[in-house]
């Protein structure tokens, strides 16, 4: 299968921005904060299997694990910069 090359090239852009890209996120981080609640008061197992499709730098993963505790975590995201950033397995 061939790569798509828009993909690749909106992947090596994000990838270059994410050292920087918490600073200039500011609605993001909102939006995480407040989505990070709401699944919290959901009824969730003892340790539930979460799955985050475009983690970016991780807003809604590190608000989902300070709220949650132990979980089972699988990070994606389009950008290696992005991705690599979080830690693989988080429990």
């Amino acid at each position: 299968m061939t790569a798509d090359p828009r993909k690749a090239a909106i992947a090596a852009a994000f990838g270059k921005a994410a050292p920087r890209y918490e600073e200039h996120a500011a609605v993001q981080r909102v939006a995480a904060e407040r989505l990070a609640e709401r699944v919290a008061r959901l009824p969730l197992p003892p340790r539930p299997r979460v799955l985050e499709i475009g983690c970016g730098t991780g807003f809604l993963s590190r608000a989902l694990r300070e709220r949650i505790g132990p979980a089972d975590w699988l990070f994606t995201d389009l950008s290696p910069g992005h991705a690599g950033a979080l830690p693989r397995h988080a429990g």
